[in-house]
């Protein structure tokens, strides 16, 4: 059996599901569906689901006859950013001050309420430039929405 997932986008209102392999060179897609996102259940990428949409999903699930139990979900919100930047090769640790001290550029925002994450994309390896090509991605931290959250409900 192949490598399978499910990826399920949850939008303000379209769910949409796709059943694909995430290990081959050539994803081939199984399943595809998409349902109404029941209403008041995502919030600018705050998913708050209710028993309609699980049971929406899992019976739209049945009904493909779909078993995969691996999942990703996507969702879209102000309070995710993402950039793909070029820097110099170095190591580990200083590719993580490097995007630290240049964070404010890629993402005028007062950072002190994300949380800064990257993936390596490519290495550049050309005789005259060694770089890397990153995504960086900055997200509010769970602590500073909760407490947010907190504050407001006062």
């Amino acid at each position: 059996m192949a490598n399978r997932v499910l990826g399920i986008e949850i939008g303000e209102n379209l769910t949409r599901v796709v059943e694909i392999d995430y290990k081959a060179k050539n994803p081939k897609i199984y399943n595809m569906f998409g349902f109404p996102t029941p209403p008041g259940m995502i919030n600018d990428g705050v998913v708050q689901p209710d028993g309609m949409f699980r049971s929406i999903l899992y019976s739209k699930l049945k009904e493909k006859k779909i078993a995969t139990k691996k999942a990703v979900f996507v969702l879209n919100s102000a309070r995710i950013a993402s950039r793909d930047i070029e820097l110099p090769l170095v190591k580990e640790k200083q590719l993580k001050e490097m995007i630290a001290m240049n964070a404010s550029d890629y993402f005028p925002v007062d950072l002190s309420q994300y949380k800064l994450v990257h993936q390596i994309i490519e290495k550049i390896d050309r005789p005259e430039e060694k770089k890397l090509r990153l995504s960086v991605i900055a997200a509010v931290s769970y602590t500073h929405l909760r407490a947010h959250e907190t504050r407001s409900n006062l």
